[in-house]
């Protein structure tokens, strides 16, 4: 997937638009009830003592909030937040629960990201997530084992760098 021509242009429309901004619209609102959640808590703690996702409980202490540097396998637009967003929410949640892991549901609460203007063309990623079956820990342990690794991504394979995760509680 060589010289992808990804931009954020606004003059793009039909249906594939259309359903890509309903995605990133459904996350920034789960995003904001998740804050609310936090705000609502009023005991001082980063998250509730649960987050429900369907029917699924994914508790508090197994989130973690993890910095990644991940440089593309292919030419990255580092201006195409939007899809960069996807992108980065989508590969990390998949490596997390792909075969064999038991992760159960994987849950993002934010994912920030900044484009290092390298000559790897390298971003430096920042995401809070958890996981469903895995500890806080035991999700550490999986995402710093990814260094050196490659993971699978739709507009790019993504080399890590470096990964380092912390506990939220």
């Amino acid at each position: 997937m060589a010289n992808l021509p990804l931009s954020n242009s606004r003059s793009q429309s039909g249906p594939a638009v259309y359903l890509f901004t309903s995605v990133i619209m459904s996350k920034t609102l789960l995003t904001l009830i998740v804050a609310s959640l936090f705000a609502a808590s009023g005991n001082g703690s980063a998250l509730p003592s649960g987050i429900l996702i369907g029917r699924q409980l994914i508790p508090s202490a197994n989130f973690v909030t993890c910095d990644f540097v991940l440089q593309p396998t292919a030419t990255i637009d580092p201006s195409a937040t939007n899809i960069l967003f996807f992108e980065f929410n989508r590969d990390i949640n998949t490596a997390l629960s792909g075969p064999g892991i038991g992760s159960g549901v994987v849950n993002t609460v934010s994912v920030s990201f900044t484009a290092n203007f390298d000559a790897n063309n390298t971003f430096n990623v920042q995401e809070t997530l958890g996981a469903q079956h895995l500890t806080s820990a035991e999700t550490t342990a999986i995402i710093e084992g990814w260094v050196g690794t490659t993971i699978a991504g739709l507009f790019s394979n993504w080399v890590v760098n470096a990964a380092a995760c912390v506990s939220l509680n």
